[in-house]
């Protein structure tokens, strides 16, 4: 990372994390163990926002919004087998966070 990486940054590391411990990953489920999953990302929230890397003012909702949404992305990545590399799935969950590339 640069000084403060961007959102599709942190994003990519986070997927190639994922990919590289697949079957770790598959495992986990496979066996109905999804919150492991929720608490490494709740973790992660944890250190960016202490570290300003994300906006907080928002409260609650920001982190239950963004983690829910990216853990069940994650998930359905995995099952469907990675097709897509860690730096397109960047770009598609990045772009989730980017309103104008939601509308057409």
């Amino acid at each position: 990372f640069g000084p403060t990486p961007s959102p599709e940054e942190i994003i990519i590391e986070g997927f190639k994390h994922w990919k590289k411990n697949a079957r770790v990953h598959k495992l986990l489920i496979k066996h109905h163990m999804d919150g492991i999953f929720l608490k490494s990302l709740e973790q992660h929230y944890k250190f960016f926002r202490e570290n300003n890397i994300i906006r907080s003012e928002w409260g609650a909702y920001l982190p239950e919004f963004a983690l829910g949404g990216v853990l069940l992305v994650l998930m359905t990545w995995i099952k469907n087998g990675m097709q897509e590399t860690p730096e397109e799935m960047g770009e598609i969950v990045s772009g989730f966070f980017n309103p104008r590339h939601l509308w057409k």
